[in-house]
């Protein structure tokens, strides 16, 4: 199993990453995509070296202070970095072609997206809607509820465990 991703990312992001390192995708039997609503947004981009250091930090205490606590309003990405967006369909469309087998999407909703009356608790983006693709929509698991989050996104130890026995059963 390779974990593939970062703080941010978004679904261009994450196909950018397979595109650019074949080698995962010829060296698994199964990719599994999970996204949130805030994925289908405009592709992630470097920011500024307080959230994201590019060298050795002379004290860890001051970047985590900055960081967390004090929180500057960061500058917009030098344009040089912003990455520009690029067709998300026709990327999934072909990265579907290069697997072996169906590529699963589980389609994870916020906290707040629980309560939604879609059941998936977010509209499924037409990007997910081709062949050679499976949906796990994780709010119509009957394991899934609201006190597995840790915050309004990210799940506690006890959510990781259901979200990847459902992932596991998908499978």
């Amino acid at each position: 199993m390779w974990l593939i991703g970062a703080g941010s990312w978004a679904l261009q992001n994450e196909l950018q990453y397979l595109d650019d390192h074949p080698a995962v995708i010829d060296g698994v039997d199964r990719i599994v995509l999970v996204a949130n609503s805030g994925d289908f947004a405009g592709p992630s981009c470097w920011a500024n070296a307080n959230t994201h250091p590019v060298r050795h930090l002379s004290s860890a205490a001051w970047q985590a202070l900055t960081r967390y606590l004090l929180r500057p309003t960061p500058p917009p990405p030098p344009p040089q970095l912003r990455v520009p967006r690029v067709d998300v369909a026709a990327r999934l469309r072909a990265l579907t072609v290069r697997l072996r087998k169906p590529l699963l999407v589980v389609l994870y909703p916020s906290r707040d997206e629980l309560r939604d009356g879609s059941p998936c608790g977010f509209a499924v983006p037409p990007v997910f809607r081709m062949e050679k693709l499976a949906l796990l929509c994780l709010k119509r698991s009957r394991r899934w509820r609201a006190d597995l989050y840790r915050d309004s996104i990210h799940p506690t130890p006890a959510g990781m465990r259901v979200l990847a026995g459902d992932i596991a059963v998908a499978l």
